[in-house]
């Protein structure tokens, strides 16, 4: 796939039979929740906004590593089975993230689901 629009979802049966469960239990309850939240706030007549950001990279403020700088750090520390991932990968980083939450919080017609994502870069950039 080129490119993926606000109109694609996760195929949970494809996830299930080629991840991990620790991985896939954690991409299926994202997906079934956002559903379930869209379909909800379409029942009963919400406005509801969701943002799916891509690979999120940049500072953070936990006091651990989380997996997304994890990942990104896997080519300096040696860790293949991580930088496999960044062959090929969109990314956005987490001030661009929030100010898109900013956007829509200040956006008053905005409802339904908002990707954000920044480029598509791969290993070789």
């Amino acid at each position: 796939m080129d490119m993926m629009d606000e109109s694609f979802w996760t195929d949970v049966d494809f996830v299930r039979q080629k991840l991990s469960p620790n991985a896939h239990s954690y991409i299926i309850s994202k997906t079934l929740t956002e559903r379930a939240v869209l379909e909800f706030g379409a029942q009963h007549g919400l406005d509801v906004v969701t943002v799916i950001p891509s690979f999120v990279v940049g500072p953070f403020i936990c006091p651990k590593f989380p997996g997304s700088v994890r990942t990104s750090l896997a080519l300096v520390l040696g860790n293949q089975s991580e930088y496999s991932f960044l062959l090929n990968f969109s990314m956005v980083h987490v001030d661009d993230v929030a100010r898109a939450h900013i956007f829509l919080l200040e956006y008053p017609d905005a409802k339904g689901k908002y990707n954000c994502s920044s480029d598509t870069i791969s290993l070789e950039k």
